[in-house]
């Protein structure tokens, strides 16, 4: 017997780190527009260990959540920003297994970040 099957590509994988005492509503409802625009998420309970700029290690336990799909950048970026402005110092994202950190005051975040490169009309 032989199996018939199908492979579609759906997008990239993206994630973000959330450490889990800076969940609001208003974090809640960027998480869930992103959930809705990628149509899921995974998500992860871990824990996160890292420097802050005093060079000291902070341990946190932090939601890990991943979505798959096309041009959500303005989503995660608009959680970055939004995590920033409640007094993270960081944000750790990936996209497509590229790691990057989001930093800067609140009022310099930067929303508007598009990765044009990773545009699915490019041949």
């Amino acid at each position: 017997m032989s199996i018939k099957y199908s492979l579609d590509m759906i997008g990239v994988e993206y994630k973000i780190w959330v450490p889990c005492d800076a969940m609001s509503d208003e974090v809640d409802e960027l998480i869930n527009a992103s959930i809705a625009e990628a149509g899921g998420v995974t998500a992860v309970i871990g824990t996160g260990v890292w420097l802050n700029s005093s060079h000291d290690f902070v341990e946190e336990e932090v939601h890990i959540l991943s979505f798959i799909g096309h041009n959500l950048d303005e989503g995660m970026m608009r959680l970055a920003h939004m995590l920033l402005e409640q007094g993270q110092e960081a944000v750790l994202l990936s996209i497509a297994g590229d790691g990057m950190l989001v930093t800067g005051e609140p009022e310099e975040a930067n929303t508007d970040i598009k990765f044009s490169w990773r545009d699915s009309n490019v041949e």
